[in-house]
């Protein structure tokens, strides 16, 4: 089996704003719960041991250009 890891590294205004944001959530409290437990996950997240990973950065401002990257990485990987 083939494993491709794709990791999408979202600016951190835009997660802390969704997450403050957030009207009802079944997994926290509230939104100061939310953010709390986003760190924690941050803090201790480790990219996997994968044969591929790709990590995309929507703040970096060329992600058509990274896509393509991806594409061709991914096209390249799936290859028998």
């Amino acid at each position: 089996m083939r494993q491709i890891f794709i990791h999408i590294n979202t600016p951190e205004e835009i997660i802390i704003t969704q997450l403050q944001n957030r009207k009802n959530s079944l997994i926290f409290r509230d939104a100061e719960h939310a953010i709390e437990r986003h760190y924690f996950h941050k803090n201790n997240f480790t990219l996997p041991d994968l044969p591929y990973v790709h990590t995309f950065d929507p703040s970096r401002g060329d992600f058509p250009e990274q896509l393509k990257e991806a594409v061709e990485a991914i096209e390249q990987r799936l290859r028998p």
